[in-house]
C-alpha cells in the first residue's frame, strides 16, 4: 500500500491508477483515449458478426483476440481470447473451440509473417494488417470516431483495457499525443480489425 500510494504523485495516470485498484473506486482513469464506449448485458443475438482482431503474444504478453459485431447502427466489441503461452498449434485449437469463424477474416499484426502463414495453412481466414505512418494514432482515430460501441459485461479484460488505456503523460502531467505501452493488447486487435473495415464515417471498407 505504501509503494502504491508514493506512485500517486508522480503523475494523474498513477493517482487514478491508485484510486481504482487500490481503493476500488468505479471508473475509468482520468486521460481514456475512448470515450465512446459502454457496458451492455450481452450482444443481440441478431448481430452480425464481422469478423476478428488478433494480437500475437507468448510469455508475458497474452495472445488477445476481439470480435466485432453489428446490429442495426450500433457496434460492438467482444473479447475472444485473452491467454499467455499460446503456440500457433494451441491458437488454432483454441479458436476451434471457441467457434471462431473461419469464414469471416482476422486482421493480425503484420511483424508476425511466419504465425499468420502457419495459422493460415490451419484453414484461418487469417490477414496481415497493412499498417502505415502512424498507424497506432490512425486506429484509435478510426474507433474515437464511432458513434457507440457496446461491450458486453462479461468480457472483462476488455474492460479492463478500455477504462486503463490512457494517454501518457509528461512529468508535469501534460498529455502527450501518444498512449501508454501497456492495457493495449485487445486494444491493438481491436486497432487492427478497425484499420483494414472500418471507415472514420462509420461506413466499412470492403475488401
Amino acid at each position: 500500500l505504501e509503494r502504491a500510494e508514493a506512485k500517486k504523485d508522480k503523475s494523474p495516470y498513477w493517482a487514478n491508477w491508485v484510486n481504482v485498484y487500490v481503493y476500488g473506486l468505479v471508473g475509468q482513469l482520468t486521460g481514456a483515449i475512448y470515450q465512446n464506449w459502454h457496458k451492455v448485458d450481452d450482444i443481440p443475438e441478431y448481430a452480425r458478426l464481422m469478423g476478428y482482431g488478433l494480437d500475437f503474444g507468448f510469455s508475458n504478453d497474452p495472445s488477445a483476440m476481439v470480435g466485432f459485431y453489428r446490429a442495426d447502427s450500433g457496434l460492438f466489441m467482444k473479447e475472444e481470447l485473452y491467454q499467455t503461452g499460446l503456440t500457433n498449434s494451441d491458437m488454432n485449437e483454441q479458436f476451434k473451440r471457441l467457434g471462431i469463424s473461419k469464414t469471416q477474416p482476422i486482421f493480425a499484426d503484420s511483424a508476425e509473417p511466419k504465425s499468420i502463414e502457419e495459422l493460415r495453412r490451419y484453414g484461418w481466414n487469417i490477414k496481415p494488417t497493412k499498417k502505415g505512418k502512424d498507424s497506432i494514432m490512425y486506429g484509435i482515430d478510426i474507433l474515437s470516431s464511432q458513434d457507440s460501441i457496446g461491450v458486453p459485461a462479461y468480457s472483462g479484460n476488455l474492460i479492463k483495457e478500455f477504462r486503463n488505456y490512457v494517454w501518457e503523460t509528461d512529468a508535469d502531467g501534460h498529455k502527450l499525443n501518444r498512449p501508454i505501452d501497456k492495457w493495449n493488447h485487445l486494444m491493438d486487435a481491436a486497432r487492427y480489425f478497425a484499420m483494414m473495415k472500418l471507415r472514420k464515417t462509420n461506413e466499412f471498407f470492403v475488401i
